[in-house]
């Protein structure tokens, strides 16, 4: 009889070791979903032919100034800009000779608006870009025009030049 109640007080002992206690705890997944927006560089700032020693000017009104295109959605966006300080040859001489020219933004070289025309809109300087949440309004586009300056000196080498303008867009969530 005493390894009968032996065994009985074993099997107590094991059941009692395999009780744990248990909580459980939830999160929720949650998004937040925004209007697709885009951006496209339609027009490049060109300043054609310029003279050594010259400076040339092209205001964000003109024809031969930069734009951008911003698809903005339904929500207002922002927009601030990395800018060359200089051109860099990519033919002729200026290549060859590892030449740059000069180019600037002054404080109304940009202009923006929901019309497509660089004769209205709203000024701004490409150095600082637009800080303040703009709407593409009714079109749900806004048109960025871009103007600028070189300055290339007196001993300027002939050819062509280049440098890149790229505009970073945020919408305003």
């Amino acid at each position: 009889m005493k390894s009968g109640i032996l065994t009985i007080m074993l099997l107590f002992a094991v059941t009692v070791a395999n009780v744990h206690a248990q909580e459980t705890a939830d999160i929720e997944a949650t998004a937040n979903v925004v209007s697709a927006f885009s951006v496209f560089g339609v027009d490049n700032l060109e300043f054609g032919t310029v003279t050594a020693g010259t400076s040339t000017s092209i205001e964000p009104s003109d024809n031969q100034a930069g734009r951008f295109v911003i698809d903005t959605g339904d929500e207002n966006v922002t927009f601030t800009f990395t800018l060359p300080t200089e051109l860099v040859g990519i033919s002729g001489v200026a290549l060859d000779a590892g030449a740059t020219m000069p180019i600037s933004f002054g404080a109304n070289d940009g202009i923006y608006n929901t019309e497509n025309d660089p004769a209205t809109g709203d000024m701004f300087s490409p150095v600082d870009g637009v800080t303040t949440p703009v709407s593409g309004g009714a079109e749900q586009q806004l048109n960025v025009f871009l103007g600028g300056t070189v300055d290339p000196p007196s001993n300027q080498e002939s050819g062509s030049y280049s440098g890149e303008i790229v505009i970073t867009v945020e919408q305003d969530v």
